[in-house]
């Protein structure tokens, strides 16, 4: 009875992922057509050397395949915000479309 209260507790804590890092990007139609490459900033959320959770502004250049739509996604895979564990969320990455006037 004690035991699964215990792991559930435990489990809980131990599985807790850090919160993802979701940044939006700006492209022309020009860099939709023809591809590009961006450099993007965001707010990381690390441990530092005393187990403190600090925020670090981090950048990142990326590249915009020729063709991509404002529907694509990019997910880059433990880029995101660290816990005290070690345990890493995703940076996603979402294009949106300047419209010329």
């Amino acid at each position: 009875m004690f035991g699964s209260l215990k792991n559930d507790i435990l489990g809980a804590a131990a599985c807790k992922l850090p919160e993802e890092i979701k940044v939006n990007v700006v492209c022309s139609i020009w860099e939709l057509f023809h591809g590009t490459i961006k450099t993007i900033s965001y707010q990381q959320e690390s441990p530092n050397p005393n187990n403190l959770i600090v925020s670090k502004e981090v950048h990142k250049s990326i590249i915009i395949s020729p063709g991509a739509s404002e529907t694509h996604k990019m997910i880059f895979k433990g880029e995101g915000n660290i816990s005290l564990d070690n345990i890493r969320s995703d940076l996603i990455v979402s294009i949106h479309v300047k419209h010329d006037h």
